[in-house]
């Protein structure tokens, strides 16, 4: 990198001399930082993803728009470093112009995370043990995988407690870390000893809770008879209920299924039963039971509580690395199409466990063309992250509705970009008609070629981008295309360098040129 002051000296010739000055120190750190970091596609909706092809625009990247209104002639420069800070500060300005107000800051839309408890609606009973924790997390996290120590600690901490409410609170943490070891035996001596405190808990809202988590926590330990007793003290209908209903799993959780089994029979609205058999499955599956839980589906009445229990079987089986055995259990479930997100879950672990074949046949299993195409294209997605393109695309060709093959094109591209195949990612793009999702993605594979030190193929694709933006009527990208066009890579003896380039080469100055004066022009 040039020397500091050669910088400060050609700047001080211009009228920005002071300003640029501290605007070339934030540049240094901001271009530094950012191609420190690999690239990563940001996430997309594919639903946003405009679809009409722009008219034809003979303009070049490197030429203004004919008919736009003048305005003042950007700054001139002779080096990337001042090419680089003259951007900069136009940029700079330009966002603060445009900043809001209030100073709010604008939420980026986060695509929601896939977990067997999200696919099944089941996310706040994902784990028993979150809500004991909040009641009294310091017990529970002193006794949970702790010494005996550790659990003398939290016994002295208990008993010193005065309110006795409080102190059963304790003793529910304490017991809930032992059964959660499966120390079943010395938990329930603090159960016995808490449950005993509970009605003198601080308010009615705090008794029903305890009296929720010690009728679990009786059931956990094996004692059903107690878990019921206690759990028909709730006064709150809904959550009396709920407690009878996960009642039957913690007995699962012991081993002894039969149990669990017999005491669903006595509970009399059916629609609760479906959904006492259905936390068994789930509890079965989890214990790698698959065949037994798939037996147990049979007996929920409830359809839709049926087919969830059997969504989380499928998805086990399916990590499980027995695909072919999932797909069986697909073929149970109706109304497929009203399951996007288990399909997406599915698909994408049966692409990552290599069964391929299985993944394609229940494209056919879905109603609706529509539907399918939304299926298919997760399939070509997940196929393509894993660094499969030629499957990927084969998989694109299969999917009937044309608007969501044109989509899944794109798709394919950015998971290669993800897969490290950029030459496969941008062999794809190129193929993808003018629009915003081609736009992004050309940027993200300039940025991904600049991070190779590929920068002839860098400056080309930085070109195309600039000129598909121009198409569609958009600005180009300043942020990527600051670093990609002005920053080069070097190897040296202490490794590799990132630093600002010494000249440009003349197709190099002409698009500097051009993306100044469109920054100049946002000013």
């Amino acid at each position: 990198m040039k020397s500091t002051t050669r910088l400060l000296t050609a700047l001080t010739k211009s009228q920005y001399s002071r300003t640029l000055r501290y605007g070339m120190i934030a540049l240094a750190g901001f271009i530094l930082a950012s191609c420190s970091q690999q690239v990563k596609p940001p996430v997309t909706d594919a639903e946003s993803v405009s679809m009409e092809k722009p008219k034809a625009d003979p303009v070049a990247s490197d030429a203004p728009k004919t008919g736009e209104t003048s305005t003042v002639p950007a700054p001139q420069w002779e080096t990337p470093e001042e090419w680089a800070a003259l951007m900069y500060r136009t940029l700079t300005i330009s966002q603060l112009k445009e900043q809001d107000s209030s100073g709010s800051v604008k939420q980026t839309k986060i695509r929601r995370p896939l977990t067997v408890g999200s696919v099944l609606g089941m996310d706040a009973q994902k784990t028993d043990s979150k809500p004991e924790k909040a009641l009294y997390p310091q017990y529970y996290q002193l006794v949970a995988n702790g010494t005996i120590d550790d659990l003398n600690a939290a016994l002295n901490k208990a008993e010193q407690i005065p309110a006795a409410g409080e102190q059963a609170e304790a003793y529910c943490g304490i017991a809930w870390a032992l059964l959660d070891e499966e120390a079943f035996s010395h938990a329930k001596p603090y159960l016995v000893q808490g449950e005993k405190l509970l009605s003198q808990a601080r308010d009615p809202e705090t008794y029903e809770k305890l009296l929720n988590l010690y009728s679990k926590a009786f059931a956990r330990s094996g004692d059903s008879d107690k878990a019921v007793e206690v759990a028909q003290q709730i006064a709150n209908r809904d959550l009396r209920e709920e407690t009878m209903i996960s009642i039957p799993g913690q007995i699962a959780k012991t081993g002894n299924v039969e149990q669990a089994l017999g005491f669903v029979e006595t509970i009399k609205n059916r629609k609760s039963q479906s959904q006492a058999l259905q936390q068994i499955t789930l509890i079965l599956v989890k214990s790698n039971a698959c065949n037994q839980a798939c037996t147990i589906t049979g007996q929920i009445t409830d359809e839709e509580t049926r087919f969830k229990a059997l969504e989380g079987i499928a998805l086990e089986l399916a990590k499980a690395d027995r695909g072919s055995q999932a797909l069986e259990v697909v073929q149970q479930i109706n109304f497929l199409h009203r399951r996007p997100w288990f399909l997406r879950s599915l698909a994408i672990l049966l692409i990552e466990t290599g069964y391929f074949e299985q993944a394609l046949e229940i494209a056919p299993l879905i109603d609706g063309s529509r539907d399918q195409s939304t299926y298919l294209m997760e399939v070509a997605i997940a196929l393509a992250e894993t660094g499969e393109s030629k499957h990927a695309q084969e998989v694109v060709q299969q999917i009937p509705m044309l608007d969501s093959r044109r989509i899944a094109v794109a798709k394919v591209a950015s998971g290669l970009l993800k897969a490290g195949q950029v030459n496969g990612a941008l062999k794809i793009a190129q193929q993808i008609e003018y629009d915003e999702m081609k736009v992004r993605l050309l940027y993200q594979i300039a940025s991904a070629l600049h991070s190779k030190s590929e920068d002839d193929q860098k400056i080309i694709v930085l070109k195309e981008a600039v000129a598909a933006s121009r198409r569609l009527g958009e600005m180009p990208s300043f942020v990527t295309a600051i670093p990609v066009l002005s920053m080069e890579t070097r190897q040296t003896e202490q490794g590799t360098s990132t630093q600002l380039k010494s000249a440009f080469t003349p197709e190099e100055q002409q698009l500097a040129d051009a993306l100044l004066q469109a920054a100049h022009q946002k000013k």
